[in-house]
Formats: C-alpha cells, sequence, structure tokens
C-alpha cells in the first residue's frame, strides 16, 4: 500500500516518451519517402532527367529535418514542464492531509 490512501497512480511518461520518439522517427521518414515517390512518379510520368530524383531526395531531407528538430523542441518542452500527473498526486496529498485533519479533530 502507498500513501496516497491505497490508490496507484499510472505514470504516463513512458508512453509519452514512446510516443514522440515513434512520431520523431516517422516525421523524418514519411517526407522523404513520399518526395522520393514523388519524383520518381514525375520522372516515369514526363520522362524527367535524373535531376528530379535528386530534387526529391533533397527536398525530402529538408522537410523531414525540419519535422524532426520541431519534435525535438517540443520533446525538450514537455521535459522541462512538470507532469500534470506529479501536479494532481501533490493537490491529492494536500486534500487528503486536510482531510485527514478534519477527520481527526
Amino acid at each position: 500500500m502507498d500513501d496516497s490512501g491505497g490508490k496507484r497512480h499510472f505514470d504516463f511518461g513512458a508512453l509519452r516518451a514512446l510516443s514522440l520518439i515513434t512520431q520523431a522517427g516517422l516525421s523524418f521518414c514519411v517526407p522523404l519517402v513520399l518526395c522520393i515517390l514523388g519524383a520518381s512518379y514525375l520522372r516515369s510520368r514526363f520522362g524527367l532527367g535524373q535531376w528530379i530524383m535528386m530534387a526529391g531526395i533533397l527536398l525530402g531531407l529538408a522537410s523531414g529535418v525540419s519535422s524532426f528538430a520541431n519534435i525535438l523542441r517540443t520533446m525538450e518542452q514537455i521535459s522541462r514542464s512538470p507532469s500534470p500527473s506529479s501536479k494532481d498526486r501533490e493537490a491529492e496529498e494536500k486534500v487528503g492531509e486536510e482531510g485527514e485533519d478534519f477527520h481527526a479533530g
């Protein structure tokens, strides 16, 4: 039994971190793949040269790096701010302490 009166709190920090890491990977890979597929389509449809593939790869890399940087900034902001679950626990502990004093008297 823990100090919160038998209530168990599940910390979603690990799930949040896993979702952000997955999102970071996908935000880098998806634009790259889409730009390569688009460049390949343009090359086959309009008979463009190899330069369109290089342009697609570079555009995809630039877009992927930009998205990845945005996700990293978000992860940094989340890691700096206190988690809502810790605020909720502190509030419940204060209410619990006040409630114990009230009932004890």
